[in-house]
């Protein structure tokens, strides 16, 4: 049985893809409003036997207490992010990327670092891990007018830019963005149109641009909203997530 504990895990981003590879998952920090959105009720770690001292997978993204878990679980496999990888780097075979995530189905060209560590006795595995993730990519990116149905949209210009087109990738979404979004409500007929024409996103848009396509029923649309912002692609951990784990088991 391969056990994972995730800490602090996002709407979307993690629980979800370890459950497809039949891993036993535990969480910890995880926020209330974000448990009644998932459809599996996931053990907290507090309940965990104390076999679970010893894990084979931890995910940790944004926690500042990633060297503290290193210490407790002792994880065959962690997948964290560059600024809280200094222990990884002590005690594993690591590697780090920053995947582009318009080329693994989320259209937005967010840019997304990964950190990984492999415990054991060779380098090639973190290497093999690498080169599958670059090569999973797609030759063509994905676009904002794949899960949208507007030619344009706007987003809140703080970064002097306020227009995209669809046949792009979406920018990176960010909670910055969420002045003109608050504006506009859940259904098409009440939302305000600027002058010509062009309209401003909807939340469920926003979340389909990060490649979630789960519904976030019990949250505001302002929580919902940071929580899609904080999250990490889907689509884009799953692909990580699946090589990491077939090139660290078949190495068994």
């Amino acid at each position: 049985m391969v056990v994972a504990v995730v800490v602090s895990p996002g709407i979307g981003t993690t629980v979800h893809q370890l459950l497809v590879k039949g891993v036993t998952v535990y969480v910890t920090k995880l926020n209330p409003k974000y448990r009644r959105c998932f459809k599996h009720n996931f053990p907290n770690v507090k309940n965990a036997p104390n076999c679970l001292r010893n894990v084979d997978i931890l995910v940790s993204f944004n926690e500042k207490i990633t060297h503290r878990l290193i210490e407790w679980y002792k994880p065959r496999l962690v997948i964290t992010t560059p600024q809280y990888a200094d222990d990884v780097k002590r005690k594993y075979h690591w590697v780090s990327f920053d995947l582009n995530c318009s080329y693994y189905k989320v259209p937005q060209s967010r840019i997304q670092p990964f950190f990984i560590g492999v415990c054991g006795n060779t380098k090639t595995i973190v290497l093999e891990i690498k080169s599958e993730v670059g090569r999973a990519a797609t030759s063509n990116q994905a676009v904002a007018g794949d899960v949208i149905n507007t030619k344009t949209y706007m987003l809140h210009p703080y970064n002097g830019r306020s227009l995209y087109k669809a046949s792009l990738p979406a920018p990176t979404i960010n909670k910055k963005h969420w002045p003109i979004v608050s504006e506009f409500k859940p259904c098409i007929a009440d939302a305000r149109v600027a002058p010509n024409g062009v309209r401003s996103l909807f939340v469920d848009e926003v979340a389909a641009l990060h490649g979630i396509n789960i519904p976030l029923p019990y949250l505001s649309r302002k929580d919902a909203f940071g929580a899609i912002c904080n999250s990490v692609p889907p689509p884009v951990f799953s692909v990580v997530l699946d090589i990491a784990i077939d090139r660290v088991w078949c190495n068994n």
